[in-house]
């Protein structure tokens, strides 16, 4: 049932119908429900045919991550790093985000990642912000991809390996996921530029690899 209203909100949020929307996950929210809750904590925090309330998405969010929703405890941990609706805390930050990652949120799991690359609410740790960010690409996320393929090309918590890191690069570079315009641009540029310091030979190989790797995701 849970499932259903979320489905519900979603096909009207697509369509604009804010209004019945907000109603129909209320009324679910109120009575426990958690993806609901989730759900409706994102619509505050987008500002999805509301105005933006950062209070009214901690209060939903937190409700929801209390019900183990991965989603919201990915969203909480949004709230407390950059400091809205709630005091800024990047340890609460880390905190939520290593609980989202523990139920498999990819979304978390590279916003953790960038903690542990910048030493923000944890230890600075670039071996494991190499393994997330690798968790993430492997999954398809492309800022996961891009930072992955970096990691590899300049032996940041990883052994060095340019050629596999330009392959990520590529990768990354031609997603289909939907991404903002500015940020597509920079993985394009990062390509042009990498895979410009490569010999023909290892070009040939990045390319390979590259084509191994998106037919992988094609499969899985």
């Amino acid at each position: 049932m849970k499932t259903n209203i979320v489905d519900k909100a979603m096909t009207m949020i697509r369509q604009h119908n804010f209004g019945e929307a907000r109603e129909l996950l209320l009324a679910a929210a109120e009575k426990g429900d958690v993806e609901p809750q989730a759900l409706l904590g994102q619509m505050y925090n987008a500002g999805w045919g509301v105005p933006t309330n950062y209070e009214l998405a901690f209060k939903w969010w937190s409700a929801a991550a209390n019900g183990g929703s991965a989603d919201a405890q990915w969203g909480l941990g949004l709230l407390y790093d950059d400091g809205k609706g709630v005091a800024q805390d990047s340890k609460k930050a880390a905190f939520f985000w290593k609980k989202a990652v523990e139920h498999g949120n990819i979304k978390a799991t590279v916003n953790l990642a960038f903690l542990y690359e910048d030493g923000r609410g944890v230890e600075r740790d670039l071996k494991e912000c190499a393994r997330l960010f690798k968790i993430a690409a492997e999954a398809g996320e492309p800022a996961a991809q891009l930072n992955y393929g970096l990691k590899l090309l300049h032996g940041e918590g990883i052994e060095q390996n340019k050629v596999l890191g330009c392959a990520w690069i590529g990768v990354a570079a031609e997603s289909h996921r939907p991404m903002g315009s500015i940020f597509a641009e920079k993985i394009r540029n990062q390509k042009v530029k990498t895979w410009g310091d490569l010999s023909v030979k290892d070009r040939e190989i990045a390319e390979k690899l590259k084509e191994e790797i998106q037919s992988h995701h094609k499969k899985s």
